[in-house]
């Protein structure tokens, strides 16, 4: 049974607050935190993209919370905490802090809600924390996961509480529905389903287990989803639509590309042993103390063990944190047989399920599962210690606990002993040239592209970080200025086959002698500054490109930043359209446009006879064309090159609107959220207000 959980002792929070900071006591030197995925530039811009389905910045345009982490809402919290005027030190350790407090904090509340003992509650979520799979995403700097974690695990505990009320309130409902922000504002679509899968089957246990009425159950949940549904309108709406018209759009890209590719590349490295050892298939390579065996050895002992001792007692609990792990350990092995039919099923036929193209994102519920398990054992053992009278069985019990409690030790001790996981979260000093570089591009070349060559994977290796390699620092410029790389082209997530095809072209042929194809090509894709950085153990030491094209404009430090001469602006016209951008001709200076946002430019063309109009933004069929007073102009929409913007226009001189048409759907989704959110901090006022009136 549930029962009633008392207010939590805070020295249990403060012993989780205490081991976060200990996980990673060795990284509060100079410095910053700089992972794989951690979200962390040298200056953190100030920018409203949360409001728009397209961004400049990104190579293929597409707002990327329909596919993957959504970066706004992080953005927009890092940007409240440096304009309190905390330091970027600060704010870099908060990133990884938080989010163990978060997850540790909250699964220590859901085990009490189920009745669990304190010992047994903390020691779980301890370990949850400091396991080989939480550990391997921070290590990757996917923090923003684990707080996505905390929050499914947070609103089951409050779902749990509201299921312990003799009735449910609308306030209670409200409640509910707020705490599903912390999982959707991430917007990672895999956390997303993770978060209905655990809902679905806990619900359904607590019927079979009388826990709870049918119908009681069904209204909460039917309430719930509704005012869910309008709190989250602002991403629900686009992403139905989206899915709805992924034809000839990057959503399909996506699917058919980058998806099927991750897909296929996790598979092959994906084991059933290593789901069983509570291993990712990237964790050795990241952690390599995990490779040996005596880890797997003991993880292996912890499942047995915890699997075979929780079930031993038939209860809501046991079954929920069971389910959670079998299902979890099957699903993350993808392709892979036996289970493959099952999940190719769900990959091509399941709506958005293509977004789960890494299968290891699967274990997220395998430690939840696992921890589950080994709280409901310790707990169960501690109530057999304490139950029994017998001096034989009391210290047969003991040692069983002591067993598995030594193994948990064993298990985590890699995570806890080195204090920056091995030197995965170092702290790196940059090189302070580097944060007036990335100003110089922010003021010099906002609305264009740049190009950094020699840089053939998604991260870069410096010269002065030698340890390991790290996000391109120039990467953090602002949302204005578009960033190319080779490696960049290789992992984006929606970029058509034709666009990665022609960047690598341009890599290959960039560092020929005299070669001047390679910056007209980059030119005609609106890259205004090719920036050479030295400091970059991949590129050339002292690389010199010889071309006419090219002016040396500065040197900052061992960057060196060339204006290309042959750049050509967002929008620029054509007579004929060719089917190679080297027979493209130099076109006259006659299209003029104005930046609205993002999403929408006026532009104004002046030609005599009919044209093409090239936008280089990434096709999507979602842009249009409009008429200055707002109605749709039905031109031939071409992919120029295979993958630009293109419109053949019959007319001579005029104006014209280019718009993103999604948008709107945004522009809908978030007036409905603003409104439903104020109505429900208005709710949620008014019963504090009327609260405190009672107790007066």
């Amino acid at each position: 049974m549930i029962r009633k959980l008392k207010f939590p002792v805070i020295i249990d929070y403060f012993i989780i607050l205490l081991f976060s900071f200990f996980i990673i006591r060795n990284t509060f030197g100079e410095g910053l935190i700089l992972t794989h995925d951690a979200p962390m530039p040298l200056v953190i811009p100030s920018f409203s993209k949360l409001s728009f389905l397209w961004s400049h910045n990104v190579l293929t345009g597409i707002n990327n919370m329909m596919l993957s982490s959504n970066w706004i809402p992080i953005w927009l919290f890092f940007n409240l905490l440096k304009n309190a005027g905390l330091s970027l030190w600060f704010i870099n350790r908060t990133i990884f802090i938080l989010p163990l407090f978060t997850l540790s904090s909250s699964f220590y509340l859901l085990l009490r809600y189920f009745g669990k003992s304190r010992v047994a509650s903390l020691l779980s979520g301890l370990f949850l924390v400091a396991s080989p799979i939480a550990s391997t995403r921070l290590a990757l700097g996917q923090t923003w996961l684990l707080v996505q974690l905390s929050g499914i695990v947070l609103f089951l505990v409050f779902f749990l509480r509201e299921i312990k009320k003799k009735d449910s309130t609308i306030i209670g409902v409200i409640f509910l529905s707020l705490l599903t922000l912390p999982i959707t504002t991430f917007a990672h679509p895999v956390y997303m389903y993770l978060f209905g899968f655990s809902l679905i089957v806990l619900s359904i246990l607590l019927i079979m287990f009388n826990q709870v009425q049918v119908f009681r159950l069904i209204k909460l949940l039917t309430i719930t989803s509704i005012f869910s549904l309008f709190l989250n309108a602002w991403w629900i709406i686009p992403t139905v639509y989206g899915y709805l018209d992924v034809k000839n759009t990057l959503l399909e890209c996506v699917k058919h590309g980058y998806s099927q590719r991750t897909l296929t590349t996790v598979t092959s490295q994906t084991y059933l042993i290593k789901s069983f050892s509570l291993l990712s298939y990237i964790t050795t390579p990241l952690l390599p103390f995990y490779s040996l065996t005596y880890f797997s050895i003991v993880a292996i002992l912890i499942v047995i063990s915890s699997v075979f001792l929780a079930l031993r007692k038939k209860d809501s609990s046991s079954a929920f944190f069971a389910i959670l792990f079998v299902t979890s350990v099957f699903l993350s092995q993808g392709a892979n047989k036996p289970f493959s039919n099952l999940f190719m099923f769900l990959y091509d036929y399941f709506p958005g399920f293509f977004i789960f193209r890494d299968p290891s994102h699967f274990l997220s519920l395998e430690i939840i599962g696992i921890s589950g398990l080994i709280g409901c054992t310790l707990d169960g053992i501690l109530t057999e210690v304490r139950a029994t009278n017998k001096k034989k069985k009391r210290l047969y019990f003991s040692l069983i606990l002591v067993f598995i409690v030594f193994l948990l030790l064993v298990e985590i001790f890699p995570t806890v002993a080195s204090g920056n996981l091995e030197g995965r979260l170092k702290p790196v000093v940059i090189p302070t040239y580097y944060y007036e570089a990335i100003r110089w591009i922010d003021s010099n070349a906002s609305g264009t592209r740049i190009y950094i060559p020699g840089v053939p994977d998604a991260l870069t290796w410096y010269r002065w970080s030698p340890n390991y390699m790290l996000p391109n620092v120039l990467s953090s410029v602002s949302n204005n200025v578009s960033v190319i790389t080779r490696g960049l082209a290789l992992t984006a997530l929606d970029i058509p086959n034709s666009l990665m095809s022609y960047i690598f072209l341009i890599e290959d042929s960039f560092f020929k002698s005299n070669d001047n194809l390679s910056i007209k090509a980059l030119g005609i894709i609106n890259v205004k500054y090719i920036i050479m950085d030295d400091s970059i153990v991949s590129f050339p030491s002292k690389y010199e490109k010889n071309s006419t094209y090219l002016k040396l404009v500065k040197t900052i430090g061992t960057i060196r930043i060339y204006e290309n001469k042959l750049f050509y602006p967002l929008f620029f016209t054509l007579h004929d359209l060719p089917n190679n951008f080297s027979l493209i001709q130099d076109t006259q200076n006659n299209v003029h446009y104005t930046i609205i946002n993002p999403t929408e430019y006026i532009v104004r063309v002046n030609v005599s006879t009919p044209f093409y109009l090239v936008f280089t933004e990434t096709y999507d069929k979602g842009w249009i064309l409009e008429d200055a007073q707002g109605n749709r102009l039905n031109f031939e929409h071409l992919p120029f090159l295979g993958f630009m913007n293109c419109w053949y226009i019959n007319r001579t001189s005029t104006t014209f609107k280019v718009r993103f048409y999604p948008q709107v759907t945004l522009n809908y989704g978030l007036t409905i959220s603003l409104i439903f959110l104020a109505f429900s901090l208005l709710l949620l006022l008014r019963n504090l207000l009327r609260a405190k009136l009672k107790l007066k």
